[in-house]
């Protein structure tokens, strides 16, 4: 009998799942932003990663889960059905995840649990995004900007950053995905693999390590799936992927030093880590948002971009949406 290829199916449905959810850096990407970030990212010339439990919408990584109860109402087994929805019920997702790691003798296969904490950078790929602003101009006197940046280089930059190689930080980029047949779409291809694989594992250990598979997946595409509601927003996301042994040590506190730092949002302190991104030409310019100060806005940033260095084709512009007030 022909020997069951799992590794083989498990790269082959992680190819189908990364054509359809990765983001080939081109063109230009969008950071809106509040005046305080602005001043800070053209300082440090560095973006921020904020741990991903720590932003703003808390019902946001719900959706995939709950997409993949709805799914699992199709032609799989109960005890599989019931041991996905199990895990879903008990959140395990965010505790452990499964690496298949090879072949173990005539019967099973060795896995490696580990855990991991994730940081999220947002942009869009809309330069003059009502939606965006909105979240930074709540007057007709509040001012937000925009920061437009070169894709391919921002991802350059982070991608030969220090810490990928100091400690296990494993970037990505992805779209967001807002339409919920695409959504499960990729569920679908997900919890089907994994069904094959479960169907053929030896023993409980080996099955119960294919559905950590399967949670593992599901943990990272969690940042990605949004409610269609959101979708004039065209978002981007840039995601670390951090070892939870490392996070503790880029955390312990360093003279200011450590990697991962605190700050206060609301309330709460929420664990960031701050990524050079700065290359000659990466940054296009600044678009400022509707505003009753537009003239004085924009004659701030060009203080700023003389202020930090930044070249002087650096563009500063107004937004072309009406201002309503």
């Amino acid at each position: 009998m022909e020997k069951f290829d799992v590794q083989g199916l498990i790269n082959e449905t992680e190819f189908s799942i990364s054509e359809k959810t990765a983001f080939t850096p081109h063109g230009f990407l969008s950071h809106y932003t509040s005046p305080t970030g602005l001043v800070g990212i053209m300082e440090s010339k560095k973006l921020r990663f904020t741990e991903y439990s720590c932003l703003n919408d808390e019902k946001e990584g719900r959706l995939i889960f709950e997409l993949c109860e709805d799914y699992l109402k199709g032609s799989y087994s109960q005890d599989f059905t019931l041991k996905i929805k199990e895990r879903i019920v008990n959140d395990k997702a965010k505790e452990s995840v499964a690496i298949k790691l090879g072949v173990v003798g005539e019967k099973g296969y060795l896995w490696l649990t580990n855990s991991y904490k994730y940081f999220i950078g947002c942009f869009s790929t809309d330069q003059d995004n009502l939606s965006m602003w909105n979240y930074y101009t709540k007057t007709p006197n509040s001012v937000g900007y925009n920061i437009i940046l070169r894709a391919e280089e921002v991802w350059h930059n982070i991608n030969k950053f220090d810490l990928t190689q100091e400690y296990k930080v494993n970037p990505s980029i992805y779209k967001v995905i807002y339409d919920e047949d695409k959504q499960l779409e990729i569920i679908q291809i997900l919890i089907d693999a994994t069904y094959e694989i479960w169907k053929k594992m030896p023993d409980d250990i080996d099955r119960r390590q294919a559905i950590d598979w399967l949670f593992d997946k599901l943990e990272e595409l969690r940042f990605i799936f949004k409610h269609k509601a959101f979708e004039q927003e065209k978002e981007i996301r840039i995601v670390l992927k951090v070892l939870t042994t490392d996070y503790h040590s880029m955390l312990l506190y360093d003279g200011g030093k450590e990697k991962i730092k605190l700050r206060q949002i609301n309330g709460v302190f929420a664990p960031y880590i701050d990524y050079p991104f700065w290359g000659k030409t990466v940054a296009e310019g600044v678009v400022v948002s509707p505003t009753l100060k537009d003239q004085q806005a924009k004659n701030s940033v060009h203080i700023l971009a003389q202020k930090y260095g930044f070249n002087h084709h650096f563009d500063v512009k107004s937004s072309e949406i009406p201002l309503k007030y």
